[in-house]
């Protein structure tokens, strides 16, 4: 038998081989991973194996790394070899300086991912240190600086996560390229005792003796060669069917459609092998849970079967499914309540913290992109920053550096340890022990204690009005910082204290919170312009478990909430190399693959996340550390960081003890510093000129509002018009409510405004939950139009689904509170609001722009509003009379009729039916094209007097909302309700267009 170092042998003269093809390393797209250094003989032997003809290899050998240790040449045969280099290391310290010396050889745009496989220590799991990092340019925020630093802080925390506090861990750093090329594999379907193809198509025609003859035929022909695709188009066109085949990652690889009825599909399960096709990534809740004793063992049981599953953040498997059934560890099955989404205590934590605080719905998205990225520039990742300016005590990094080097590798060559060197020379420490490190308990979830939460708290909803700001006023900001919640994009910032200041965490042309803001105004910190507002009217108070705090789920969730991704990321296996090659060629979802490993990206619908929480969050975290700032002299300080003050000398101002409120003194030694990045991360300049303009009327909208006017004033057409000489009042995110769906489908054509009856808008009419639409999904503000015929009944429930949706109402209408007067036509049913309506914004319009060239009409109509019809009639003979007869024959189909009683249209609808080549009609009913009494014009040869009406002539409760620019025919008898003259005449632009109809 071949031993282990004969093996070594063997690879050695493989590699001498190839020797004078090696060149330096193409580091492209590599993976860094540490992996145990011991020496395995079987990987030995597929290394061996692979580098004489197969296309991959894996190794932890210290011998074949060191051979393979000049590089690759990528047109050789050398590059089939996946791990190329491994460099140990015996410690901490020198850990760090090999990654730096990885570092040396990577290019700007190079891509690296970060892997950390130790052992038994902590069971043998894969930590992500980093995935997919991207390299930025230089000034960059903290965690990138120097495009090093993010892998130093990672490798930081997940050596604390193997080894703890031991500084002498040992393992070794391993590189693997990722160049294997998307190849097309020749399938030969043939695996089992019967076609694997054919076994399917033969078990659905059983019955069918002539197919069943031709299908035994066709086993006979391809079951020792298989079948190709080439052979399926064949027997899909003599069988009289249709195929299809879809490989593991979902992806369409084979299909014949025939056009015929049946459809046999199928997964392809291995290389040479399909399936019965099972929708694995069909709807999750709807797959049986089956909890298990080891997810490893129960894997490699259905090994057989197409599975997902699902990493956690220590790269342990948490999870897997296949097309029937979720496979989940024991443990769960006493607290995930059999939800398919909880797969771990931090989710079901999470899970009670969002049900707890109403935030399960409470998120924005990308529907809105302009908005999404707005309020997530609003999140401000805090670094740390240090004042070298007052005196440091601080150590030579040269030293330190010379002390690792001399334990390195003999291998590291002088060469090596000048680049080391180099990119390290701008680099120091800073000696804190003799510092007073004042670091806050439990950061983020001191808000609770701040005074300034009682007033700000957090956003209840992801939907924002987004406006421009100019000239803002000192009364309407202090509105908005005590009334509203969002976000201000500020400028001109003038800063009134000097430690706040240096820390540079207010910056010209960024966005923050408004409880950060509030809080500045308090206390007098700064003085600034407002360029952009983000706001709304809804607020609530979240809170935090005892055990959500102690497990500290709070990092991690409120991590999340910021994450900028419609990306959701499984995993599965795959056998061979062949197999991953034809993966690669079909499939679009590959990110990434390791040994027997692929990670999938699948696309979400949208991209989504609770940001504006996040942000929130951050905000309070400042406050509490400005809090203390605004109270120290700035030649005192020596550092800060996100939860941490550091001072030169004790200051009595912080309460020092254990309770998470409180702060606590920790000793810190030494610190690497960098003196060239910001304190938070840097932001792009949002540029608000396509928005709309505020005004003062915006900043002091509230829930609920009244706009009440006569008719004409622009009660309605302001919400979407700019009128000129007046402030911008059109609303950023809003949609129309009307009473019923002859004024919606009358209403002018807005552009891309959403036009609803406030019944559907609202699901004022749906019992049950299961059938609600969202229709107002991303809407802050709703529009009740011709809001006089809203009756208080309806009124009540308007409020209640507005508020549960976080809605603002606007009540639109010609009436008066103040009053309780109605100017137009009354509910049908019930009294009216207006009685009994709750205290919100009030606005009274007088400044006519329907009949602004007409200055007699528009007095005509201020002077009648509000009287009885029998005022109105005595004033008739300012119109021009017209007969009944004279109308008919003046008719034109552009026209309008008018009259309060249906005795009357009727006989005019008559009359015109036989003059008319064109019929003016309403529908009866609501169609999937039209609503009930929509009016179109119809040829008389598709009238349908079952599905239609005339509609010559209307009813005037059908027009009320609508500005007429034609001829108006009004029938001034049988008024049975008041107002319903004001109605019909106010429909016009000017006197000229209106006849009264006499006898």
């Amino acid at each position: 038998m071949t031993t282990a170092k004969e093996l070594k042998i063997i690879l050695r003269n493989k590699l001498k081989e190839h020797k004078a093809q090696l060149t330096k390393p193409n580091l492209k797209k590599y993976e860094l991973a540490i992996l145990r250094p011991n020496t395995q003989k079987a990987q030995l032997q597929t290394m061996i194996n692979q580098l004489m003809g197969i296309e991959q290899v894996m190794t932890s050998s210290l011998s074949a790394y060191k051979l393979l240790k000049v590089g690759i040449d990528d047109n050789k045969i050398i590059n089939k070899v996946l791990s190329f280099r491994a460099i140990p290391f015996n410690s901490f310290k020198e850990g760090l300086i090999q990654v730096k010396r990885i570092y040396s050889q990577l290019k700007p745009d190079d891509d690296v991912v970060l892997v950390c496989h130790v052992s038994e220590r902590i069971k043998k799991r894969y930590l992500l240190i980093s995935s997919s990092a991207n390299f930025p340019k230089s000034g960059i925020s903290y965690h990138h600086l120097n495009n090093l630093k993010g892998f130093k802080s990672r490798f930081d925390y997940y050596y604390y996560q193997a080894f703890g506090y031991d500084q002498n861990g040992k393992g070794n750093l391993y590189i693997y390229p990722q160049n294997l090329r998307p190849k097309k594999f020749m399938h030969f379907l043939k695996d089992g005792p019967y076609n694997c193809v054919l076994k399917q198509i033969k078990e659905y025609y059983k019955d069918n003796d002539k197919k069943i003859k031709m299908i035994d035929a066709l086993n006979n022909k391809y079951y020792n060669d298989g079948i190709t695709f080439e052979d399926l188009d064949k027997i899909a066109t003599s069988l009289r069917i249709s195929i299809k085949i879809k490989n593991k990652c979902g992806d369409m690889i084979y299909q014949n459609i025939n056009g015929h009825e049946k459809i046999f599909e199928y997964n392809l399960i291995h290389n040479n092998h399909v399936e019965e096709f099972k929708n694995i990534f069909g709807d999750m809740k709807k797959k049986n849970i089956v909890y298990i004793d080891d997810i490893n063992d129960e894997m490699e049981k259905n090994k057989d079967k197409i599975i997902i599953y699902k990493r956690d953040c220590n790269n342990e498997i948490n999870y897997f499914f296949d097309a029937e059934t979720l496979y989940k560890k024991k443990e769960l099955k006493e607290i995930d309540n059999g939800s398919h989404y909880i797969n771990s205590t931090y989710d079901l934590y999470r899970n009670e913290f969002e049900n707890d605080n109403n935030l399960t719905e409470n998120y924005i998205t990308d529907d809105n992109k302009v908005l999404f990225d707005f309020v997530n520039n609003s999140c401000h990742h805090v670094n740390e920053i240090f004042f070298t300016e007052n005196n440091l005590k601080q150590i030579n990094y040269m030293s330190q550096l010379d002390i690792s080097i001399s334990h390195l590798d003999d291998n590291i060559t002088d060469d090596e340890i000048n680049d080391i060197k180099e990119i390290s020379k701008n680099e120091k420490y800073i000696d804190l022990s003799g510092y007073y490190c004042y670091d806050k308990n439990k950061a983020y979830c001191n808000y609770i204690n701040l005074k300034s939460y009682n007033v700000a708290q957090f956003p209840a909803c992801g939907k924002f009005s987004l406006y421009k700001c100019d000239n803002l006023t000192d009364d309407e900001l202090k509105h908005i910082l005590y009334n509203k919640v969002g976000f201000l994009q500020i400028d001109n910032i003038i800063y009134n204290n000097i430690s706040i200041n240096k820390i540079n965490y207010f910056i010209n042309g960024y966005i923050y919170p408004i409880n950060v803001l509030l809080w500045a105004y308090e206390n007098n910190i700064i003085k600034y312009d407002v360029k952009t507002l983000c706001i709304n009217n809804f607020k609530q108070k979240i809170n935090m478990s005892s055990e959500f705090i102690e497990n500290k789920i709070y990092n991690k969730l409120f991590g999340s909430y910021v994450i900028k991704s419609n990306k959701k990321t499984l995993n599965i296996k795959y056998n061979n190399v062949d197999e991953l090659q034809d993966l690669m060629f079909y499939s679009s979802k590959i990110r990434r693959y390791t040994d027997k490993e692929l990670f999938l990206e699948f696309d979400l619908a949208c991209m989504s996340n609770k940001a504006h929480i996040s942000s929130y969050i951050y905000g309070y975290n400042m406050i509490t550390i400005m809090d203390k700032l605004k109270q120290i002299n700035f030649n005192d300080i020596v550092g800060i960081k996100v939860d941490c003050i550091i001072l030169k000398k004790r200051y009595d101002i912080f309460n020092l003890s254990t309770d998470f409120k409180d702060w606590k003194i920790e000793k810190k030694d030494i610190k690497e510093i960098y003196e060239h990045y910001d304190f938070i991360n840097n932001k792009d300049i949002f540029n608000n000129k396509d928005l709309y303009n505020s005004s003062h009327h915006k900043i002091y909208y509230e829930k609920i509002n009244y706009i009440m006017g006569g008719a004409g004033v622009g009660k309605t057409s302001r919400f979407y018009k700019k009128f000129d000489n007046t402030d911008d009042e059109r609303l950023s995110s809003m949609a129309f409510g009307f009473p019923n769906n002859n004024l919606r489908c009358s209403f002018e054509d807005t552009g891309n405004i959403k036009k609803y009856t406030y019944h559907t808008a609202l699901n004022i009419c749906v019992s049950n939950p299961l059938n609600r639409v969202n229709y107002l999904k991303n809407i802050c503000d709703l529009v009740i139009d011709e809001a006089t015929m809203v009756n208080h009944v309806d009124y009540v429930k308007i409020l209640k689904e507005a508020e549960k949706e976080k809605i603002n109402i606007f009540f639109v209408g010609d009436f008066n509170l103040k009053n309780k007067k109605l100017y137009q036509l009354e509910p049908a049913t019930d009294e009216s609001f207006i009685y009994k309506a709750i205290k919100g914004y009030e606005i009274y319009l007088t400044q006519n722009y329907r009949q602004n060239g007409d200055n007699k009409f528009l007095k005509y109509l201020e002077s009648i509003r509000g009287k009885n019809h029998e005022e109105i009639i005595k004033s008739l003979n300012i119109f021009k009379k017209i007969s009944f007869n004279e109308m008919i024959n003046n008719y034109t189909i552009d026209d309008t009729i008018l009259s309060s009683v249906n005795v009357f249209c009727n006989d005019v609808n008559n009359k015109l039916f036989d003059k008319m080549d064109v019929l003016k009609c309403k529908y009866n009913t609501t169609t999937s094209k039209y609503a009930k009494n929509q009016t179109v014009i119809l040829n008389k040869d598709v009238y349908d007097a079952s599905k239609q009406s005339l509609n010559f002539c209307s009813t005037i409760h059908l027009i009320q909302g609508l500005t007429l620019k034609n001829k108006i025919y009004i029938n001034p008898n049988n008024l049975f309700i008041e107002n319903l003259l004001y109605v019909a005449f106010s429909r016009a632009i000017n006197i000229d267009q209106i006849y009264i109809i006499e006898n």
